[in-house]
């Protein structure tokens, strides 16, 4: 696993190398031996090849090198410098490894697919453009997982390149089947928007923008007319200032709805100047100020006197004369954001800390700060999307600053109604002072699935959610003998909240105490007759406690209820196994790994009932699967256990994963 890129998504961090190596072996096996080599060249291959086989990766690459010196056209030898290369994030160097190797290999697609990714790296995009449609053009069969790495990356640089429609086409053909991933949604949404940017040339104040743009766009990829038009309706309200929304709404009337045509010239300019990071002025701002070096020091050391001594006004006047002279000055853009949010200027913040992040995209505390001034001005939408980008970066700030962000993550994760999400986050932290009473209430709207602001709750039910977030801090912890009395009590006091049932009955089963959990969960579906969740959690018990046919009935109603719920397929694909029904099984299984890849559980019972199919070759394949999945997920679950929010981590999701490191078969998502 390895860490989500800041602002820019990166073709690789760093991957796997035997893998890389067995698919590269594949490759080229069927090469025609060379005959007449010399010892010289034998014995350099021979050492290259254990140094590769051995993870050392500087000794191979030298050894490779030698050895082309003596046989330059040794097709495998270039194929894995490049990759190697690749691997060390040396693109530059590797460009040249590829190029040879598409020079003497002209039809081998991977080998294009490569030398584009390398290319996009190196910020050379018509060249990129060019290779990554040659690769597209010729396939990727001999690296299948390389293939929506390239297919992504093209896409990008069709929407750069102002071909929406041909950039649409691919994003959808390839990746909007079950989960799509969060870099897909934004390039789905630059496209329907008709932005011609990559997405770290995105103004971050319109990242809300796209991110909405993206859900639309996979709801009308999805067919899923009906939902599209009411997001339009919603997003035309939200954002009535961006033009591009009216007439890509205006497209939106059923499944024969025709393309649009390509944007003009100037369409493309006026959308560029509305979401492009503003870099222009600083530009002019930085050639004008060339050879003023003694200007700007002068006024850094006035702004940090005057900050020093709580002279706010001169502190702001000489940082921005600063900043006018140099503006790479990440410090003065991190202090004159400090300036603005302490002093609730919270616009003027982020002004201040579009600018650091631009040139720090790597630094999650700036991105953490943009979050909460964000949330302040009520830019819920792009607060959302930089708190969660800070936490994968990680905080470098006091715990008490860490935990401020984390609490209003968690409150936007509950306003979008990502429960678990928030639950999971809000339970392992440990707020202090003021803060605990606000925490415990956040996490008790998570508990009960209340997708609203804290503030937005009236006064006579702050009680109930603050105390339902005290069970559920005690319920993480698993002190069940504190908890359950607190469920108890509040059972008696508000029978009929919502969720409230049911929250105490998956504790109950949590501990096993399966016929009290039913009898709550009953409780629940009286309460709640439309939500699936007790349906799921009752199937749950029933394949516990071996009652197949009972569970059979219970998630059928789950996937009734909510048709789109991976969890409602996973279980009814347990209960149809363990009933014998091993064809439909496999059918919901595989249904829920598309909504939900990346699952070990759902690995796990694939190959159970590929086994009792009779298909051995299909039920290996998945065991491996499982096997690479659950070892991630132990990884995960060790990383939250022993890192706060402030640590950088990684994501189970994340599009950064290595392309290759996964397996063939399971590689879906680019980096």
């Amino acid at each position: 696993m390895h860490k989500r890129p800041s602002s820019r998504v990166r073709p690789l961090a760093a991957f796997t190398v035997l893998l890389l190596l067995a698919v590269g072996q594949a490759l080229f096996s069927q090469i025609n031996a060379l005959g007449g080599q010399s010892s010289d060249f034998e014995s350099l291959a021979r050492q290259a090849t254990a140094a590769r086989e051995q993870g050392n990766p500087g000794d191979a690459i030298r050894f490779y090198q030698q050895a082309l010196e003596v046989q330059p056209s040794w097709e495998e030898g270039w194929w894995f410098v490049g990759t190697l290369l690749y691997d060390q994030n040396r693109f530059a160097e590797a460009l040249p490894a590829f190029a040879k190797v598409t020079e003497v290999d002209p039809k081998l697609g991977p080998a294009w697919s490569f030398l584009g990714l390398c290319a996009f790296e190196t910020k050379d995009y018509p060249a990129a453009l060019a290779a990554l449609g040659k690769g597209h053009e010729l396939g990727t069969e001999q690296v299948p997982s390389i293939g929506k790495v390239a297919d992504y990356h093209l896409a990008l640089l069709l929407i750069e390149h102002g071909d929406f429609d041909r950039a649409t086409t691919l994003l959808t053909s390839g990746f909007i089947h079950g989960q799509v991933a969060d870099q897909v949604k934004v390039a789905l949404g630059l496209a329907l928007l008709r932005v011609p940017l990559l997405p770290d040339q995105v103004d971050p104040s319109k990242d809300g923008v796209v991110a909405t743009a993206g859900d639309i766009a996979v709801l009308k990829a999805q067919n899923q007319w009906a939902e599209a038009r009411s997001s339009c309706q919603q997003a035309l309200k939200d954002y009535p200032q961006i033009p591009n929304f009216k007439s890509a709404c205006g497209s939106i009337s059923g499944p024969a709805s025709a393309a649009q045509q390509k944007a003009s010239a100037t369409e493309l300019t006026e959308t560029t100047r509305l979401f492009a990071r503003d870099t222009a002025q600083l530009a002019t701002n930085a050639a004008k100020a060339s050879g003023s070096s003694t200007a700007f020091d002068e006024l850094r050391r006035k702004a940090a006197a005057a900050r020093d001594g709580g002279n706010i006004n001169d502190a702001v006047r000489f940082y921005d004369q600063a900043l006018q002279l140099n503006p790479d000055w990440q410090e003065g853009w991190r202090e004159l954001s400090l300036i603005y949010f302490g002093s609730g200027q919270y616009f003027d913040a982020i002004e201040s800390l579009k600018h650091l992040v631009g040139l720090r995209p790597d630094f999650g505390t700036a991105w953490a700060l943009l979050g909460l001034s964000e949330y302040e001005t009520k830019d819920y939408k792009n607060a959302l999307i930089h708190l969660e980008k800070a936490q994968g970066l990680g905080i470098q700030e006091s715990p008490e600053a860490i935990r401020i962000a984390q609490y209003h993550l968690g409150v936007l994760l509950n306003r979008n109604g990502e429960f678990d999400r928030s639950i999971e986050l809000l339970s392992v932290g440990h707020p202090e002072g003021p803060l605990v009473a606000r925490w415990n209430m956040a996490l008790g709207m998570g508990l009960l699935r209340v997708g609203k602001l804290p503030e937005e709750i009236p006064a006579a039910q702050q009680t109930l959610y603050t105390t339902a977030g005290q069970a559920a801090s005690l319920l993480a912890n698993s002190k069940y003998d504190e908890a359950f009395p607190i469920f108890e009590k509040l059972l008696k006091d508000y029978p009929h909240t919502p969720f409230l049932h049911y929250a105490y009955g998956a504790a109950l089963a949590s501990l096993s105490q399966y016929e009290e959990a039913e009898a709550q969960l009953q409780e629940e579906i009286k309460i709640s007759p439309s939500s699936a969740l007790p349906y799921l959690r009752m199937a749950f018990i029933d394949l516990k406690t071996h009652r197949a046919s009972d569970a059979l009935a219970a998630a059928q109603k789950a996937v009734q209820l909510a048709p789109t719920s991976p969890e409602a397929h996973y279980v009814l694909g347990r209960a149809l196994l363990g009933l014998g029904d091993t064809t439909q099984a496999i059918q919901e299984l595989t249904a829920a790994d598309e909504m939900m890849p990346n699952s070990p559980e759902i690995h796990f019972h694939l190959a159970r009932a590929y086994s009792k199919a009779k298909q051995p070759e299909k039920a290996d394949q998945e065991r491996d699967t499982f096997a690479r999945l659950n070892a991630i997920a132990e990884h995960q679950r060790s990383l939250r256990g022993s890192q706060a929010y402030g640590a950088s981590h990684e994501q189970e999701t994340d599009l950064s994963l290595p392309p290759v490191a996964a397996t063939s078969e399971t590689a879906s998502t680019p980096k």
